[in-house]
């Protein structure tokens, strides 16, 4: 046996265990993770500023007012229970809302600006008087 060859003995691990840690295995994560995050907050932010939610939104809200002052004055002035008007009354609303999306959906509209198309439009034919 030579002494040539023996070197230190130790395990070395597998080859793809290089030594690094668990922090560049994070950081591998985060640089794919990070980008498709910030185009979904990206998205989200945009419809959180569409016309679609605004109106939907005060649509619930205005529909919420009417039902808990009607909830209120059932129950004050004793027609109905407090559990039978609100049941009654999360019925209405639920109506009102699908009511108010497929309206605010039918109004709702692509708008594109009508471009003028050169070459399928009529125009007059030009003469030359030069040639026969």
């Amino acid at each position: 046996m030579s002494l040539r060859n023996r070197g230190m003995t130790c395990h070395r691990g597998d080859f793809y265990q290089t030594g690094q840690g668990f922090g560049s295995t994070l950081k591998g994560l985060m640089n794919n993770i990070a980008p498709l995050a910030s185009k979904g907050l990206d998205f989200g932010k945009r419809v959180v500023h569409s016309d679609f939610i605004k109106n939907l939104s005060s649509k619930a809200i205005k529909t919420g007012q009417d039902a808990l002052t009607n909830i209120a004055l059932d129950v004050l002035s004793g027609e109905k229970s407090l559990k039978e008007s609100s049941r009654e009354e999360i019925d209405n609303v639920k109506e009102k809302l699908t009511n108010a999306i497929k309206n605010i959906k039918e109004k709702r509209g692509i708008k594109r600006k009508k471009s003028m198309n050169i070459y399928n439009s009529k125009v007059p034919k030009q003469f030359n008087l030069l040639e026969d």
